[in-house]
C-alpha cells in the first residue's frame, strides 16, 4: 500500500492492505500476532469474515472459537486425542458462553414474555 491515504476502512481493505511496512519487516513470530494459524483455515483469515459480516464482538468471538476449535483436529497426533478433546471442547464451551451471552442480551432488550 502506498503511503496516499486511503478512504477504505479497515473492513474494506484485504488482509495484505492491513499489514503495516514494520510488519513485513519482523521475524515470522509476528504472523503469531497479525495471522495467526489456529485463525487461518481455508482461503480466508477469521478475522476477515467477522468483519465482512459485521459480526461483533460476541458473534465474532463465537465464529473465531469454532474455527479454532476444528484447527486442534491437526495436531492431534502430536498431544494425544484425550488431550486434543479437553481443548476441542473447552474452545466449544468458549463459543457456547458468547452465544449465550447474546441470546441474554436480546431477550433483555425485548423484557418478560
Amino acid at each position: 500500500m502506498t503511503g496516499k491515504s486511503s478512504s477504505k476502512t479497515i473492513s474494506d481493505r484485504t488482509p495484505k492492505e492491513r499489514v503495516t511496512p514494520t510488519q513485513s519487516q519482523t521475524s515470522s513470530h509476528s504472523d503469531n500476532v497479525n495471522h495467526p494459524a489456529h485463525y487461518n483455515r481455508g482461503k480466508i483469515e477469521v478475522i476477515d469474515f467477522i468483519e465482512d459480516q459485521r459480526l461483533g464482538f460476541h458473534l465474532g468471538n463465537v465464529v473465531k472459537y469454532i474455527c479454532r476449535e476444528s484447527k486442534t483436529l491437526l495436531p492431534m497426533y502430536k498431544m494425544g486425542y484425550s488431550e486434543s478433546a479437553v481443548k476441542r471442547i473447552e474452545d466449544l464451551k468458549k463459543a457456547a458462553w458468547y452465544l449465550q451471552r447474546t441470546i441474554q442480551n436480546l431477550e433483555a432488550t425485548i423484557g418478560p414474555r
